[in-house]
C-alpha cells in the first residue's frame, strides 16, 4: 500500500493561487468600493455646492445688500467646514467677489477663472465641476433676473466659483483602506487555510496515484492506494487499483507463456540430445567399461579410463535434467510417509556430505501423510539438498524441517497465479498444508540472481545447468504448491516447500 504522501510542489503552487486569487477579488471590491464612496460623496457635496449657488443668488438679486454685507454672510458660510472657497465673477470674466483665496490657493484661482469664463460666455455647460485631489470646484452661472424686481431688470448673469473641500472623501478612503487591509490579512490566512485542506483532499490524492505510477515504471506491480471516498477521485483509485491488478495478472501470464516458449525450445533441444547425444554416448561408456576391464591390472590406465566414464556419466545426468524439466511425467499421486522420504533423501545425500565434512539434521515428526508423487518429492529435496552441499563448505549444517498447518493462508502473487485453475485467490485458505524447509549457513545466494533463482539455466555456481531449482518449482506446481527462497538473519539460505495435502482430483492411486 502507498503510504499517504502529498506533492509538495504542486501544493505550493495550489495555495499560491488561491491566495492570489483571493486577493484579486479582495482588490477589485475594494477599488469598487472606493468608486462608489467617493462617488456618493461628491454627488453630496454637489448638493451642497447648488444649495449655497441658490442662497448665493438670492443675496446678489437683492441689491439692498452691498458688499460689505455680501462679504459677511460670505465668511459666514465659510465657516462651513467643506467651503474653502467662494467667488462671483462677471460675464466678461471679472472678479466681482472673492474671498478665502491665500497664497497657496491664488494660481487655482486663475485657472478656475478661466473656466468661469468660458461658463459665463456659454462655451461650456452649466453647473461645471472640477472634480481635483483634495479639492473639488463647482462653477455655476446664474441668472438673478428670475428674482430680480422691475427696477433691477437690466441685471446681467453672473457665474459662481465655489471650492469645497474632500477632507471627507479621503477619510473616508483611508478608513476603506484599513477595513480591507484587515479584510485582506484575515482573507490569507483562510485561503491559506482553505488551500491547505483542499489540498489535503484533491491534491493528496492525485499524488498518490502519481506515486502509484512512479512504482509501477520502477517495476513495482503490487503497488495499490487506499481508496476512502466514494467520488470521482475515489473512482479513479479504484481503476487504477484495477488496472494494476490487470497489469501483474498479464506480467504473469506473459512470465507464464516465456516459460513455455522456453519450455517448448529446451524440449526440442533435449529430444534432439536424447537421439544424437545419448546413444554416441552409451556406446563410448560400454567400450570405456569394457576397456577398464581388460585393463585392471594396469591400475594408472584404468583410473584413466573410469575418469572418462564417469564424465560421460555427468553428461548423461545433465542430459536427464534437460528430459526432465522438457518433458516431466505425469504425476501420480499416492498416500505416502512423508517422513519415510525424508529419510530416503537423507541417507541418499549423506555420504557427499560426510566427504566436504558437512553435518545434515533433521527435525521431522511421525505419522505425517499426505498425498503426493513420491519419485516427485523425492528428485525436489535431493535437488535442494545437493544445492545446499555445492554451496557449503566443511563444518557449515544443513538442516530439514517438516511441519504442518492448518488451514494456512496462500502468501504469494506466484502461488496465487498458479492455483489460478483451481479458483483459489490471493487471501484464501488451503486445507492442511505440508511445509517442508531446507536450509543451510552457508554464503547464500547471490543479490544479483534472487529474483530470478527459479527461472531455467539460472544457476548460483559456474557448473551448474540452472535446471535443478526450475524443477523443483515446477513439482510444487504440480502439487498445487509453492517453493519460495527466504534467507535467514546471519548467513545461510532457507528454501520452503509448501504444498496442499489434499486429495488430488486426479491422478491418484488408491
Amino acid at each position: 500500500m502507498i503510504p499517504a504522501t502529498s506533492g509538495s510542489g504542486l501544493k505550493g503552487k495550489f495555495i499560491f493561487l488561491v491566495t492570489i486569487l483571493i486577493l484579486i477579488i479582495l482588490s477589485l471590491i475594494t477599488v469598487t468600493h472606493l468608486v462608489r464612496e467617493r462617488k456618493a460623496v461628491i454627488l453630496s457635496l454637489t448638493g451642497k455646492a447648488r444649495t449655497l449657488t441658490g442662497v448665493i443668488s438670492r443675496i446678489i438679486a437683492d441689491k439692498t445688500l452691498g458688499n460689505t454685507e455680501f462679504a459677511k454672510l460670505a465668511r459666514t458660510i465659510l465657516h462651513d467646514e467643506d467651503l474653502q472657497i467662494i467667488s462671483v465673477f462677471g460675464v466678461d470674466g471679472e472678479v466681482e467677489f472673492l474671498d478665502g483665496v491665500d497664497e497657496n490657493t491664488s494660481d487655482a484661482a486663475k485657472s478656475v477663472m478661466f473656466s468661469a469664463l468660458n461658463l459665463s460666455q456659454g462655451r461650456a455647460s452649466s453647473p461645471l465641476l472640477l472634480p481635483g485631489t483634495d479639492t473639488f470646484d463647482y462653477l455655476e452661472t446664474i441668472n438673478p433676473r428670475e428674482n430680480q424686481t422691475d427696477a433691477n431688470k437690466n441685471f446681467d448673469g453672473k457665474v459662481v466659483w465655489l471650492r469645497l473641500r474632500l477632507d471627507n472623501v479621503n477619510q473616508a478612503i483611508r478608513r476603506i483602506i484599513m477595513e480591507n487591509l484587515k479584510v485582506t490579512v484575515v482573507a490569507i490566512l483562510f485561503s491559506i487555510l482553505m488551500a491547505t485542506f483542499l489540498s489535503q483532499v484533491i491534491i493528496q490524492p492525485i499524488s498518490l496515484l502519481a506515486e502509484g505510477v512512479r512504482r509501477i515504471i520502477q517495476g513495482d506491480y503490487n503497488a495499490s492506494i487506499q481508496v476512502v471516498r466514494n467520488d470521482e477521485i475515489g473512482e479513479l483509485g479504484l481503476a487504477f487499483n484495477e488496472m494494476v491488478t490487470k497489469i501483474s495478472e498479464n506480467r504473469n501470464l506473459e512470465k507464464c507463456l516465456y516459460e513455455q516458449e522456453k519450455l517448448a525450445t529446451i524440449g526440442q533441444l533435449a529430444a534432439s540430445m536424447a537421439h544424437e547425444v545419448r546413444n554416441p554416448l552409451a556406446t563410448v561408456r560400454a567400450l570405456n567399461q569394457l576397456v577398464a576391464d581388460d585393463l585392471s591390472h594396469m591400475t594408472a590406465q584404468a583410473a584413466h579410463l573410469n575418469l572418462a566414464i564417469e564424465e560421460v556419466d555427468r553428461v548423461n545426468a545433465v542430459i536427464e535434467q534437460f528430459l526432465a524439466y522438457a518433458r516431466p511425467r505425469e504425476s501420480c499421486f499416492a498416500m505416502e510417509d512423508i517422513a519415510a522420504i525424508i529419510d530416503r533423501v537423507v541417507r541418499l545425500t549423506s555420504p557427499m556430505a560426510q566427504k566436504k565434512g558437512i553435518s545434515i539434521e533433521t527435525r521431522i515428526p511421525e505419522n505425517i501423510k499426505g498425498w503426493v508423487d513420491n519419485e516427485q518429492i523425492s528428485q525436489a529435496l535431493v535437488n535442494l539438498v545437493m544445492n545446499s552441499l555445492n554451496a557449503c563448505s566443511s563444518g557449515n549444517r544443513i538442516t530439514i524441517e517438516l511441519r504442518t498447518e492448518t488451514d494456512g493462508p496462500i502468501r504469494s502473487a506466484d502461488e496465487r497465479f498458479n492455483r489460478k485453475n483451481l479458483d483459489l485467490a490471493l487471501n484464501r485458505q488451503i486445507p492442511d498444508t505440508l511445509i517442508i524447509t531446507v536450509g543451510d549457513d552457508g554464503p547464500g545466494v547471490p543479490q544479483s540472481i534472487r529474483d530470478r533463482l527459479f527461472e531455467p539455466f539460472v544457476s548460483s555456481t559456474p557448473h551448474g545447468t540452472g535446471l535443478g531449482l526450475a524443477i523443483c518449482r515446477k513439482i510444487a506446481q504440480n502439487h498445487h504448491g509453492v517453493l519460495t527462497l527466504s534467507h535467514k538473519q546471519d548467513k545461510g539460505a532457507l528454501f520452503t516447500f509448501r504444498i496442499c495435502m489434499a486429495p488430488p482430483v486426479k491422478n491418484r492411486i488408491e
